[in-house]
């Protein structure tokens, strides 16, 4: 269970900001997040970069990159290993792909 600290709150939106905000742009921002098993989509990605003259960047997620699979892979591998001995403990991601239109990961254990 998540404490709070002196001044009532689980943890600092800047500390969130600068280890999960970091990590989105790095790797998920203006970029392309695909399959790991999705090879036609790889393809196009490599002869995009080998004949564009831009370097796109490409993440590959364990599975579909659908915003209820982004939620899961934020929830079970980013947050835990980014906030990693800040004594939190992420329970709950929402992605939004529009205002009216997102998906939620729960923390179920």
């Amino acid at each position: 269970m998540n404490t709070l600290d002196t001044i009532g709150r689980v943890i600092d939106f800047s500390v969130l900001k600068a280890k999960i905000g970091t990590w989105l742009d790095d790797h998920w921002d203006h970029g392309f997040v695909l399959y790991e098993d999705d090879e036609a989509g790889q393809l196009a990605m490599r002869e995009f970069n080998g004949t564009s003259g831009i370097s796109q960047k490409l993440f590959l997620l364990p599975y579909n990159p659908t915003a209820e699979n982004m939620a899961k892979f934020l929830g079970e591998v980013v947050c835990p290993a980014a906030l990693e001995g800040t004594g939190v403990m992420i329970i709950r991601v929402k992605v939004e792909e529009t205002e009216n239109c997102s998906a939620v990961w729960i923390d179920e254990s």
